[in-house]
C-alpha cells in the first residue's frame, strides 16, 4: 500500500510539472532611459545632453518577491533623436524592481549613478532605488531612472560600499536593424543576419527588434562580410575587418537602416535563364541585387524580359531585392518561368504605384499575398495552368484579401485552391468596388481547372462560391458587363 501511494504521488507530481510546462509564457519588454540631475543641491533636472561614445547602462533587476532576475547586466545606450534609450529588453509578464542603475563609459568607468533609498544623495531625486515597474504581455514598458554625476563623489554617497563592478567586455559586433515606418519614424525591426567569409557561412542569426550581439569564431585581423536581409527591404552587405570595425564603432552597435524594396526569394530548380519583367515610369532607375553577388542597374520602362542565369540549381534559394525608384514601378510579371524555378517569398508592399501583377506559370510557395500597399492595383493574375504536373503541390496559397484594392477590374484566380469563405470575400469586395465606383466591363476568371481540362464540360468555380455570392457574379455579368469565366460561356 505504501508503494502504491508513492507511485500515485509521483504521477501527480509529473502531471503538475507537465501542466506547468504546457502553460504559455506571457512576455512583454521594457526600455530604460534616464535623467541627469544637475550637480549641487538645486534639485533641478535636465535630460543629459552629452554622453561619451560607447557608454552603457549597468542594471540589476529582481522580481517583486526578491528573486534576482540578473545582476549588473550591461545594455548599450542608443542615441535616438538626441535622447538616450536602451533597446527593448524582453521579460516575462510581472512586477519587478530595479536595484542597481548606473551609466558607465566604454572603459567601464562609473559616470552617473541612481542613488539608493536612505543614501545621502537620495533626497535629490524623486524615486531613489529600488524602482518598481511592471511588464505587460505584448507591450513595451518605459522606465526612467534619475542619475547623479559620480565625479568627485564617493560610492557611499549613493548607498554603495564600492563601485567595484566587474564587467566582461563583449567580443564580436553588436548590430541593430532599423526601418522607417509609415509615420516617418525610425524603429527597430527583425531581420536575418549572416556572417560570411568567402563561400563559407560562419553565422546565421535572427535579429530581434533590439541590439543584437553577433559572436563567431574569428580572427580580429581577418576580413568578413555582414549580410542582412528582410522581406520588403533591400539587402544590406558590408565587408569589414573586425579590428578596424570595432575601433570605428567605439563600443556602439552598428545601426543599419534598411531601404524599402521589391523583394522575392527565387528557388532555382534548374540553372537556366530566369526571367521576369518590370514596367514603370520612363526614365526611372532601379537597382537589382540578384542574390548571387551580381547586381544590375536598370532604367524603366524595362525591356519585355529581364534575364539572369544562376550558377546552381537543385533548389538553391536566392534573395532578390530591387531598390531605388521603386515607387515608379507600375507592372510586375513573373509569367515566364515554367517548372524551372519557384518563388518562396514575395513582398510588393512598397510598390505604391503598382497597377498590374502577374505570377502566371511560376510556382508561388507563399500561403498568402499582402496587397495592402498597392491601392492602385487594377490587374491581378494568379492562375494555375496546365503546366502543373500536380495541382496540389504547385499552389499553396490559402488566403487573399483585396479589400484595400478597390480599382481591380481584372482578377484571375482560376485553378487556385481557395476555400469558399476566401472566394466569397473576394467576390464581395470586388462587387462592392465595382458597384460603388461603377467599374464596368471587367474580367473575373474563376474556373476550377481540377473539374475538367475543358471548361465547356464543367462550370465548377473556385471555392465554390456560396449562392449569395454567385448571384453577385451574375449581377456583375448582366448589370455591369463583366466577363465572368466560365459562367459567361
Amino acid at each position: 500500500m505504501k508503494t502504491l501511494k508513492l507511485v500515485l504521488a509521483f504521477m501527480v507530481t509529473l502531471i503538475a510539472i507537465s501542466c506547468q510546462r504546457e502553460e504559455p509564457l506571457q512576455k512583454g519588454s521594457v526600455q530604460f532611459s534616464f535623467y541627469n540631475i544637475v550637480s549641487g543641491n538645486t534639485g533641478g533636472r535636465k535630460q543629459t545632453d552629452v554622453i561619451p561614445d560607447g557608454a552603457s547602462l549597468l542594471i540589476s533587476i529582481s522580481k517583486s518577491n526578491g528573486d534576482s532576475v540578473f545582476t549588473w547586466k550591461k545594455i548599450e545606450l542608443l542615441n535616438i533623436g538626441g535622447h538616450f534609450i536602451t533597446s527593448p529588453l524582453p521579460l516575462l509578464q510581472g512586477n519587478y524592481n530595479i536595484t542597481d542603475f548606473m551609466i558607465v563609459g566604454s572603459d567601464n568607468a562609473v559616470l552617473f549613478v541612481a542613488p539608493r533609498q536612505g543614501s545621502p544623495l537620495a533626497a535629490l531625486v524623486q524615486k531613489p532605488l529600488p524602482i518598481a515597474f511592471s511588464v505587460s504581455t505584448n507591450s513595451v514598458s518605459n522606465v526612467t531612472g534619475e542619475v547623479i554625476d559620480a565625479d568627485h563623489r564617493n560610492p557611499e554617497d549613493f548607498g554603495y560600499a564600492s563601485f567595484g563592478v566587474k564587467v566582461v567586455p563583449s567580443s564580436g559586433i553588436s548590430v541593430s536593424a532599423l526601418i522607417i515606418d509609415d509615420q516617418a519614424k525610425i524603429k527597430f525591426t527583425n531581420a536575418m543576419a549572416y556572417i560570411l567569409q568567402g563561400p563559407d557561412t560562419l553565422l546565421r542569426k535572427k535579429l530581434t527588434p533590439s541590439v543584437n550581439n553577433l559572436y563567431w569564431k574569428n580572427n580580429p585581423s581577418e576580413w568578413y562580410t555582414l549580410v542582412i536581409v528582410k522581406d520588403g527591404y533591400g539587402k544590406y552587405k558590408k565587408d569589414f575587418e573586425l579590428d578596424s570595425l570595432t575601433a570605428q564603432l567605439g563600443g556602439k552597435p552598428l545601426a543599419i537602416t534598411l531601404k524599402p524594396a521589391l523583394t522575392f526569394t527565387w528557388k532555382i530548380v534548374y540553372p537556366t535563364v530566369n526571367i521576369f519583367s518590370i514596367g514603370g515610369r520612363a526614365g526611372a532607375w532601379v537597382h537589382i541585387d540578384w542574390g548571387d553577388n551580381q547586381t544590375q542597374e536598370l532604367q524603366l520602362p524595362s525591356t519585355d524580359e529581364i534575364t539572369h542565369t544562376y550558377p546552381t540549381g537543385d533548389g538553391t534559394k536566392y534573395f532578390v531585392s530591387i531598390t531605388n525608384d521603386i515607387s515608379s514601378i507600375t507592372a510586375l510579371d513573373f509569367s515566364y518561368q515554367i517548372n524551372t524555378s519557384s518563388i518562396d517569398t514575395l513582398s510588393i508592399k512598397h510598390l505604391s504605384a503598382l497597377q498590374s501583377l502577374t505570377i502566371q506559370h511560376s510556382q508561388y510557395n507563399g500561403l498568402g499575398l499582402d496587397l495592402s500597399g498597392n491601392p492602385k492595383l487594377e490587374k491581378l493574375v494568379l492562375p494555375l495552368t496546365f503546366y502543373a504536373l500536380d495541382i496540389r503541390e504547385l499552389w499553396r496559397m490559402r488566403s487573399l484579401d483585396i479589400f484595400q484594392n478597390p480599382l481591380i477590374n481584372h482578377l484571375d484566380i482560376q485553378g487556385q485552391l481557395f476555400p469558399t469563405p476566401v472566394v466569397d470575400k473576394l467576390i464581395d469586395d470586388l462587387y462592392a468596388s465595382a458597384t460603388h465606383l461603377n467599374i464596368r466591363n471587367g474580367e473575373m476568371w474563376l474556373w476550377d481547372v481540377r473539374s475538367s481540362p475543358f471548361p465547356a464540360d464543367s462550370a465548377r468555380l473556385v471555392g465554390p462560391p456560396s449562392p449569395a455570392q454567385l448571384a453577385k457574379l451574375y449581377s456583375l455579368k448582366n448589370d455591369y458587363g463583366w466577363f465572368v469565366y466560365p459562367i459567361s460561356q
